[in-house]
């Protein structure tokens, strides 16, 4: 069974990628940069030099990084590995269920897995979600099986992965040792091999953290997370709540085993610490539940056992799973699939500023070696090898502790113009895309203006009077006719 799991798994990503071209997303570009810096020896980072740690996941960097020293690129490896992990967590899935309820579980939790977009758009984006979905798994299932002190050490080390696959799954290391110790036998001896296994690597991930970075946690969750408060948890919660509402079969089937108790309480408790720790974070501006993607192997697992044991007259969870199923293609604004607004979702699905941020990474590897101010870092800076200053602060240490800006989208929602105009870069970059005439600064203007929401940074330091004092606009015709508006600083020659 788990080896179908696996394959469903594979083949419904796949279908997916096919039908929404997807491609590595933005982010992924950041980790990919951050690794190929890894592997040249220049420490995972994505500027050289500047010890900013701008990457959410220490081992995927390191995975991409490992593939990249053996001469694969990032992004030719990111996608296989994603497919590999995804069909890894559904394998891990299946067999979570047929240890909780036997084989029948063990399909229908396959099935259920194989046909929640939230699990199977990941693998095309090139990001880690499907390896930290595979680890926690992992983590989840040995600690089940755990009948000595070498198999709760190998749970806690699993879980200390999952951790560094993804930062929210540093709550399902107290799950796992919860879980070690609740055997009858040698109880403490158990929940304390978990702890250490656990314990240590992610120790010296945190003290490597602050000696290297000189923090505790990524620039990112600085960037996105403190300063917020209550308006974090606010934002948080209500996220969890769409994806329950989405998934309410799975809300269901965690829910009954969290009361019902057994073993099934380990993956209820881990399914909703990790939720707890989705409010905390405050939630995503992706599509199809990035942050709780992750827990969606075990939850499933959870389905299947509880589907099995419902009364044939109890048609309530199945009737729920069919809905929140239809429910994802007919509502695009929180889990775009298809629908009335498909044109924007494929915009996404496809690459949409993606592809056009490469092309534009292209034409910046023909300018002359300076540092570039944008927004949109990752396909930028990966493709054209320029030092990049983020306007917004993922990569930015400086502006990541900003005020946070209202009303703009999480990640993006940071500015100082004052302080990009002291760093004085080389060039410029407003909008990250390509266009088959010159384009004009009521274009361009246009174009910040429209797309604010994730562009304020941008929009300010082009309204600033200091920025046109010292910066001179260039249209950057390339050999296919198209072309890039940059902006150039004044005293360069």
């Amino acid at each position: 069974m788990p080896l179908l799991a696996a394959a469903l798994s594979i083949a419904a990503a796949s279908i997916w990628m096919n039908a929404l071209q997807l491609q590595p997303v933005d982010d992924a570009f950041i980790s990919f940069r951050a690794a190929v810096h890894l592997a040249q020896g220049q420490g995972p980072v994505f500027n050289p030099g500047e010890r900013v740690e701008s990457a959410t996941s220490p081992l995927w960097v390191a995975l991409l990084a490992l593939l990249s020293r053996l001469g694969i690129d990032p992004t030719s490896s990111a996608v296989p590995l994603g497919l590999l992990a995804a069909g890894g967590g559904a394998a891990l899935s299946a067999a979570l269920a047929a240890e909780l309820a036997g084989p029948l579980a063990a399909l229908l939790a396959a099935i259920t897995l194989a046909a929640l977009p939230a699990w199977n758009c990941w693998p095309g984006t090139g990001m880690e979600i499907p390896l930290a979905g595979l680890a926690i798994a992992a983590a989840t299932l040995v600690a089940l099986r755990a009948r000595s002190r070498r198999g709760a050490a190998a749970a806690g080390a699993l879980a200390a992965a999952a951790a560094l696959a993804r930062p929210e799954a540093i709550v399902v290391v107290p799950v796992v040792v919860w879980a070690a110790g609740v055997a009858p036998r040698d109880q403490r001896g158990r929940a304390g091999a978990a702890l250490i296994a656990a314990g240590l690597p992610l120790a010296a991930m945190f003290i490597a953290r602050r000696v290297y970075f000189g923090a505790w946690v990524p620039n990112t969750y600085v960037a996105k997370r403190e300063g917020l408060g209550l308006e974090a948890l606010w934002r948080g919660a209500s996220y969890v709540v769409w994806f329950a509402l989405f998934h309410a079969a799975l809300l269901f089937a965690v829910a009954r085993a969290a009361l019902r108790g057994g073993p099934s309480r380990l993956l209820a408790a881990l399914c909703l610490a990790f939720a707890g720790a989705v409010v905390w974070d405050g939630g995503d501006h992706f599509p199809w539940g990035r942050l709780l993607a992750p827990a969606l192997p075990v939850a499933c697992a959870l389905l299947g056992s509880e589907l099995v044991v419902l009364p044939r007259r109890a048609i309530t969870v199945p009737a729920a799973l069919v809905a929140s199923l239809v429910l994802q293609f007919v509502v695009p604004d929180r889990f775009p699939v298809f629908g009335p607004r498909r044109g924007r979702v494929r915009l996404w699905a496809e690459g949409g500023v993606v592809r056009y941020a490469i092309e534009a990474g292209h034409a910046l590897a023909t300018l002359p070696q300076g540092r570039v101010a944008t927004l949109v870092i990752g396909a930028v800076g990966y493709f054209s090898g320029q030092a990049i200053l983020d306007m917004v602060g993922l990569a930015d240490a400086h502006i990541a502790r900003t005020p946070h800006l209202p009303g703009i989208k999480p990640g993006h929602d940071h500015a100082d113009v004052d302080y990009v105009l002291a760093s004085r870069p080389e060039w410029v970059l407003f909008v990250p895309q390509l266009a088959p005439f010159t384009v004009t600064p009521e274009m361009e203007d246009e174009w910040l203006v429209r797309h604010q929401d994730y562009f304020l940074a941008a929009l300010l330091l082009e309204r600033d009077p200091r920025f046109r004092r010292d910066y001179r606009a260039l249209d950057v015709r390339l050999d296919n006719g198209r072309h890039l508006r940059i902006w150039r600083r004044a005293d360069l020659r």
